[in-house]
């Protein structure tokens, strides 16, 4: 049996106006419904295939003014989430912020294939954290310290070499010992 990997996430832009509705309903809809909008050009831009927009799942609510959440339960990308964020904010919301974490799992326990990150999305960045990305360089950066500490230290000293009298007492008195 295959193993079977797993990103699941949720997060949520709440307070929506009418009109940001109107705004992800479109962004959010059939790319073939919509060829000239501009967001296929933005989607490319920024690396998300179109033909497989949206890649997650979403839904809208009529709660607290309304909202929009996006979510997988299996496979999702939290990269394009992150642009439909930056989009939006860009568009409506320039002096805000959205997050989304992520858990990354499989099905059968794998040391190493399980963990997770975050997005954090103005209208002018995405940043991304990933827990194996950052184990890793947390690792380099170990190993980094204690290479250069190793190299640091002084090498230990070659033992001293007894001159010839010295060797010649040393062997008087053990002599005189047995």
């Amino acid at each position: 049996m295959s193993n079977q990997y797993y990103v699941q996430f949720c997060a949520v832009i709440s307070k929506l106006t009418k009109k940001e509705k109107r705004w992800l309903e479109e962004a959010l809809g059939p790319i073939d419904q919509a060829p000239s909008w501009p967001i296929i050009a933005k989607l490319k831009a920024q690396g998300v295939d179109p033909s497989e927009w949206p890649n997650f799942e979403y839904r809208f609510y009529h709660d607290q003014g309304g909202c929009l959440e996006v979510f997988s339960e299996e496979y999702g990308d939290t990269h394009g989430v992150g642009v439909l964020f930056q989009m939006f904010l860009k568009t409506f919301r320039p002096h805000h912020y959205l997050t989304l974490n992520w858990s990354c799992h499989c099905y059968q326990l794998e040391a190493g294939q399980d963990g997770g990150g975050a997005v954090f999305v103005t209208a002018h960045s995405i940043k991304n954290i990933n827990t194996g990305v950052w184990l890793d360089e947390q690792a380099r950066r170990w190993r980094k310290k204690h290479e250069d500490h190793d190299a640091q230290q002084p090498r230990p000293r070659r033992p001293h070499r007894r001159s010839a009298k010295e060797r010649q007492r040393h062997r008087q008195t053990r002599q005189r010992k047995t």
